[in-house]
């Protein structure tokens, strides 16, 4: 009987990690689909960058995840794919939304956040929105290590 006492012990204790341990799914695309999926694929420096107006709650991420809308210039560095070739395009992102997050955040976006003095090189796959700003091929969800790549070596 002690056997039985421990094994009906460990199953609720089974039972409740599922409620203590949240995760998500995220999608991993292979770098074909990226190139696929994506409208421009550029390598670019990253120079300016400033809130918009826009506030909204990232889709599939529970709970609700409030962001700003942001935008970057970035300087091209290469056209890999995708056009029109100009030496300067806008990235349309998110930053997360201080007044409305509180608490630390489990499981949470992965955004993309250019604020440093250093000057970084990243690999973009993009789709280009309909008022000619580019965004994440992946999504505004997780767009940082999937869509946006920080390569360790500057061109």
């Amino acid at each position: 009987m002690r056997l039985s006492s421990f094994a009906g012990v460990l199953f609720l204790g089974l039972l409740a990690i599922p409620q203590s341990a949240q995760t998500r799914l995220i999608a991993t695309p292979n770098e074909q689909e990226l190139f696929d999926r994506a409208d421009a694929v550029v390598i670019v420096v990253p120079h300016a960058g400033h809130d918009t107006a826009e506030k909204a709650v990232l889709p599939n991420i529970r709970p609700d995840v409030h962001v700003v809308g942001v935008t970057t210039e970035l300087k091209v560095k290469v056209w890999l794919k995708g056009g029109p070739r100009t030496p300067k395009i806008d990235l349309h992102h998110y930053r997360l939304d201080w007044n409305k997050t509180t608490g630390p955040m489990h499981n949470g976006p992965l955004l993309l956040d250019f604020h440093t003095a250093e000057t970084r090189t990243y690999l973009m796959y993009l789709v280009r929105e309909s008022d000619g700003r580019y965004a994440p091929a992946t999504g505004q969800t997780d767009p940082a290590g999937f869509s946006v790549l920080r390569l360790t070596q500057s061109l």
